[in-house]
């Protein structure tokens, strides 16, 4: 969960830097785009991944979502009692053995990029107001 929440950070730090315009004052509350699906907002950053990353990025949005941001389903319509998670059913706790590489070498690879962003474009004005 906390993974994925890393991950989402810097997905969106990547694309505020890129487009500050995106965050203003009066919708500081809310995040307005792709919420907490990790595979968007990697496409959005143009952080490229690979269709095995892809899948680790849905299995972590899943788990995100699941078990850590929203205790249930948002819709219960589209989900049943034998979701799955992981390859898991929804309610279990066992990870792959080599996820946590797998997210490490996502995070990595999130991280570089915004650090590459940041020293590419340009700092706000002081006087920006994000208004």
């Amino acid at each position: 969960m906390l993974f994925g929440f890393a991950l989402e950070n810097l997905a969106k730090g990547i694309i505020v830097c890129r487009d500050p315009r995106l965050v203003f004052r009066v919708r500081l509350e809310k995040w307005h785009g792709k919420g907490h699906n990790l595979a968007a907002l990697f496409e959005w950053a143009k952080i490229p991944v690979a269709e095995e990353e892809r899948k680790v990025l849905d299995r972590t949005t899943r788990v995100t979502e699941w078990k850590g941001r929203y205790p249930v389903a948002m819709n219960f319509y589209g989900v049943g009692p034998q979701d799955r998670v992981l390859g898991h059913i929804a309610v279990s706790d066992s990870w792959p053995p080599d996820e946590y590489k797998k997210l490490s070498a996502l995070y990595d690879k999130a991280k570089t990029l915004l650090q590459q962003t940041m020293a590419e474009v340009p700092p706000l004005p002081e006087d920006y107001t994000f208004g």
